[in-house]
């Protein structure tokens, strides 16, 4: 994690954000105070395939009919 002022942020946004998607985390301070932590976003979720679907699904117990 490294820290860095606003200020520098401001000046080095882009050199930030490669930082942050290489998974490092950036906290943005102003005079000794963290205002802003900047972390890498989660990837986009994988759906489960529909076979794991149904075999999941079988390991529920059936209720009884109403």
């Amino acid at each position: 994690m490294i820290t860095v002022s606003l200020a520098h942020a401001k000046a080095r946004g882009g050199d930030l954000l490669d930082r942050v998607e290489a998974r490092q985390e950036v906290v943005i301070t102003r005079p000794s105070k963290a205002v802003a932590h900047l972390s890498a976003a989660a990837g986009p979720r994988r759906p489960l395939p529909f076979g794991e679907l149904a075999r999941f699904r079988t390991t529920f117990a059936k209720l009884p009919p109403p």
